[in-house]
C-alpha cells in the first residue's frame, strides 16, 4: 500500500509539472512574434482619419479586416503567407474585398538575422528585422527601389493600451517625431507580442499663427491644414 501511495504521489507531481510547464508566458525572447507569419490570424481594425485644408475638412471613417488564410509558393520556390484585405464602409454594409497581400519571416544566414516582409502591390517592405533592441533601425524599403524609409525600435516590452484593452509586451517603431509650435509630425506603430499590429498613427498638423495668443494654444485647435490618421485594432481571433 505504501508502494502505492508513494507512486500516486509522483505521478500527481508530475501532472502538476507538466500542466506548470503548458502555462508558462509568451517566450519574448522571440522578437519575430511581435509580428506574427503563420495562417488563422484575423485583424479587425477600426480607421478614423481627419483632413484639414485651407478651405474645408472631413472625416473619414471604415473598418478594415486582414485574414492570414493560406501558404502559396513565393518565386523562390518558398512558402508565404497570403493575406486577404476586407473593407467595411459602414455600419450597414459587410465586408467586401479590397484585394491581397503578402508575409513571410525568412533568415539571412550570412547577417545571422530574420526579417519579416510584406508584399504589397507587388512591392516588398521590411516589417520587422530581428534581433533587435531599442535604438535599432529598420529600413522598409531596402527591398525595393524606394528612397530609403528607416523606423526606429523603442520600449520594447513595454505595456500599451488602446481603448478596451492593455497589452503587456508591446514593440514601437517610429518613423518620424517632431512637434514645435507650428508643426505636429508622428508616424507610429505598435505590436503586442504574439498578437500583431494593434495600433498606427499618421499625423501631419500645421498650425495657424493668425489667432489670439497662438503660442499657447494647442495645434490641434487651431489647425491651418494637414491630416490625421489613427489605425486601432478592434478584435484578434485565430481561426485554426
Amino acid at each position: 500500500m505504501r508502494n502505492l501511495k508513494s507512486l500516486f504521489a509522483i505521478f500527481a507531481l508530475s501532472l502538476f509539472v507538466f500542466s506548470c510547464k503548458k502555462e508558462k508566458g509568451p517566450d519574448l525572447a522571440d522578437k519575430n512574434l511581435y509580428i506574427p507569419v503563420d495562417i488563422g490570424h484575423q485583424y479587425h481594425y477600426e480607421v478614423d482619419s481627419s483632413y484639414w485644408t485651407t478651405d474645408s475638412s472631413g472625416v473619414i471613417k471604415f473598418e478594415y479586416r486582414e485574414t492570414y488564410e493560406t501558404d502559396v509558393p513565393d518565386n523562390t520556390g518558398g512558402l508565404q503567407t497570403r493575406i486577404k484585405i476586407e473593407r467595411k464602409g459602414d455600419v450597414n454594409s459587410g465586408f467586401g474585398l479590397v484585394g491581397y497581400a503578402y508575409i513571410q519571416k525568412y533568415y539571412n544566414k550570412n547577417n545571422k538575422e530574420y526579417t519579416i516582409e510584406r508584399t504589397q502591390n507587388n512591392i516588398k517592405y521590411v516589417l520587422l528585422l530581428t534581433p533587435i533592441v531599442n535604438g535599432d533601425s529598420i529600413n522598409r524599403n531596402a527591398k525595393n527601389f524606394g528612397m530609403p524609409d528607416f523606423w526606429s525600435a523603442a520600449h520594447i516590452e513595454n505595456s500599451y493600451s488602446i481603448p478596451g484593452n492593455t497589452y503587456q509586451h508591446t514593440l514601437t517603431l517610429t518613423n518620424k517625431s517632431y512637434e514645435d509650435s507650428v508643426y505636429y509630425i508622428s508616424s507610429k506603430e505598435v505590436y503586442a507580442h504574439s498578437v500583431g499590429l494593434i495600433y498606427k498613427e499618421d499625423i501631419y498638423l500645421k498650425g495657424r499663427t493668425d489667432v489670439s495668443n497662438w503660442q499657447n494654444v494647442p495645434i490641434e485647435q487651431r489647425i491651418e491644414n494637414g491630416y490625421k490618421c489613427i489605425k486601432t485594432l478592434k478584435s484578434h481571433v485565430d481561426l485554426y
